[in-house]
């Protein structure tokens, strides 16, 4: 129940009819509650998806690098309270190795996975000013049992506490790993808030529950669901409340003598304290405008987004109904010839994939689960997120208006969604490399492939190729030379695989990594296109590298041979990018296949083969290696002959 207020002797004599009024609202500011000003607690999230990332937030941590808001004087005040002096080693010790799975073959450590999140905890700077040493020890103590708390211990990797800024605040990272140990930022803090109830984020409640944590030291949450606007709302009448808190003018007592002057005098001190929350009451009607443009702006807009995401649904509906054989056959699986309808990738006796197919169902008797829908066959191939398949699949086969929703303006948003995702998200991830097994590769490519060691360096060196491995029959390792097709920007859009171990059969497995695109990239060595002089198209990334080396030291800072990957295919993107006068040789093996291919190329490519009796230019390059090792083992008294070996090729005799 509220309590009347006296009057002033302002409303008693009041010369101009304003002053009583405005007298009144300021003692009535002075009765309502005052808002809540306690301190703020703050926490901030940073997701580093590098080790370039977690290096450079550790080298500010430990103050390697300059610190403008540092005072270097106080720097070795700050303590390092959870881990070592070395915040980054401190992470790659709990990091998963790359290409590490679980029991299920799952991978922990995707190529696209937050590997650390960044820490930041503090307050408002009042706060430090005010709180009491024991206050400030039991913020630290009670923020560090909070981190651990949420992450869990296992997972802080790293915690300090700086002294050497103006706010003290604790620092650290967080490796995002989750019950089965794998890293999942998004388990942890991913997902966004509902539009009706703000705060129901994983990320708001982290915020929610760490202010809870320190409330008893006279700290806050901030407002549940605010945005920058809204700050500044905030900010705006945070400081009307200061100015309502204001002390009005000491009247005094009326005199009994000349008291028209001294109401005169009363009216004027009232009218200058009352001035500026009269400027600031007129503020407010245009200050609610802004606010309520600025929530019609915002529900359009959540409207345009509502509708961009049904139309959203639509393209993935369309997409998910695509005939599973043809995204199977864009995927690199192949089908087995004596059983229609299974899909295979891999070697015999260790497949990746085996994949049956039954109308829009598919079932993966390789890793024993089954989906339905193109969508969930992609996720599954390509092991990406919906988003991921979803770009994927309409880069690879496109969508057309075929309903009439799908012509509405909903659907033109959509498509602009769609290829939004398709511009920032990559549509192919290449497979993780495994360190352990380049030794066997490089090996294997320079003694029995015969590829010159300083070619196979080079292009490892440039990330071209490395070497994986998977799981395979048994306990067996199966290691493979992986060659990295990208476009005309560098943007790798495939992979070709190469196995290390002749099969059953005699030969090397051949194969592309799930979710490559013929149509998109090409293998290259040599030079860039836009300065070879002279272009070649071969078959395989190791005939490239053949090639590469027979043509010689002297023209290799001229040409640039491309790999096609056992298809005829050549990306426009790629012809387009060759220069008008370059010389162009097809250069595909010594068949009919061979030939075919040379033939789709088109005009203006003059047709290059391997010199009989060699089928490709790896079989011609390790017999031209055998018979100069078998030369040189040679002991004989006699001057040996010249060697019969055709001088390395010059573009300008394409027939050999």
């Amino acid at each position: 129940m509220s309590t009347a207020l006296a009057p002033s002797p302002a409303e008693a004599v009041n010369l101009d009819g304003g002053g009583a009024i405005l007298w009144r609202e300021v003692r009535q500011a002075q009765a309502r509650p005052s808002a809540d000003d306690r301190a703020f607690a703050i926490m901030r999230y940073a997701k580093l998806r590098s080790a370039r990332s977690i290096t450079g937030s550790a080298q500010h941590m430990r103050r390697m690098q300059p610190t403008p808001n540092a005072n270097p004087a106080l720097s070795n005040a700050n303590q390092v309270l959870i881990g070592t002096a070395d915040p980054a080693a401190d992470v790659m010790r709990l990091l998963p190795a790359e290409g590490a799975r679980d029991r299920s073959g799952k991978l922990r450590r995707r190529t696209n996975s937050v590997l650390a999140v960044e820490v930041l905890l503090t307050t408002s700077p009042e706060w430090w000013a005010t709180a009491s040493p024991e206050q400030q020890a039991d913020w630290v103590t009670q923020s560090r049992a909070w981190l651990e708390e949420e992450w869990g211990a296992q997972n802080v990797a790293h915690l300090e506490l700086h002294l050497d800024e103006k706010t003290p605040h604790l620092t650290g990272m967080v490796v995002p790993l989750d019950e089965l140990g794998h890293l999942n930022c998004r388990g942890f803090i991913g997902g966004k808030a509902s539009k009706r109830k703000p705060g129901s984020s994983l990320l708001s409640g982290h915020q929610t529950r760490y202010a809870e944590a320190v409330e008893d030291l006279g700290l806050r949450r901030g407002i549940m669901g605010s945005t920058a606007r809204h700050q500044a709302v905030q900010a705006y009448y945070k400081a009307l409340a200061r100015a309502e808190e204001a002390t009005p003018p000491d009247l005094g007592t009326p005199p009994l003598l000349g008291r028209v002057k001294w109401a005169q005098r009363a009216s004027q001190a009232v009218e200058e304290f009352a001035a500026p929350l009269a400027a600031q009451a007129a503020e407010l009607p245009v200050e609610r405008q802004r606010r309520r443009e600025a929530e019609r702006t915002a529900t359009k807009a959540r409207e345009g987004e509502e509708e961009a995401k049904a139309a959203r649904r639509a393209i993935a509906d369309e997409m998910r109904a695509l005939p599973l054989p043809d995204v199977l056959a864009k995927l690199g699986l192949e089908e087995d010839r004596k059983e229609p309808g299974m899909w295979k990738a891999g070697e015999k006796g260790a497949r990746t994939h085996r994949i049956k197919v039954t109308e829009a169902k598919w079932f993966d008797h390789a890793a024993q689960k089954g989906r339905g829908g193109a969508i969930d066959l992609v996720q599954h191939v390509m092991e990406a997120d919906f988003n991921g398949a979803l770009s994927w699949l309409v880069r690879e086969f496109g969508h057309g208006p075929t309903a009439a929703e799908y012509r509405s303006r909903a659907r033109d948003r959509a498509e602009e969604v769609v290829q939004q995702a398709v511009e920032k998200r990559e549509p192919f991830n290449l497979p993780l490399p495994d360190p352990k097994a380049w030794r066997a590769v490089r090996r294997h490519l320079i003694e029995e492939r015969a590829i010159p060691a300083d070619l196979v360096d080079a292009a490892h060196l440039a990330g071209d190729l490395y070497a994986v491995s998977r799981p395979g029959r048994g306990t067996t390792t199966l290691r493979n030379a992986l060659f990295v097709q990208r476009d005309v920007s560098g943007t790798a859009t495939g992979a070709e695989l190469k196995g290390i171990v002749r099969g059953v059969e005699g030969k090397h497995w051949s194969g592309l990594a799930p979710g490559s695109s013929k149509t998109a990239g090409v293998f290259r060595v040599g030079v860039e296109l836009i300065h070879a002089t002279s272009v070649m198209v071969v078959e395989s990334a190791i005939d490239a590298l053949s090639l590469l080396a027979r043509v010689g030291d002297r023209l290799r800072g001229s040409v640039a041979i491309l790999s096609t990957a056992g298809d005829n295919t050549m990306p426009g993107t790629v012809l387009e990018a060759i220069r008008p006068d370059a010389k162009r040789y097809a250069c595909q093996d010594r068949n009919e296949a061979g030939d075919r291919q040379a033939e789709r190329l088109g005009e203006g490519w003059e047709r290059a083969r391997p010199p009989a009796p060699f089928e490709d230019w790896n079989e011609e390059l390790v017999a031209k290696t055998t018979r100069s090792d078998d030369q040189a083992g040679q002991v004989t008294s006699q001057e040996p002959e010249p060697s019969q070996e055709p001088e390395p090729w010059e573009p300008s005799d394409p027939t050999l």
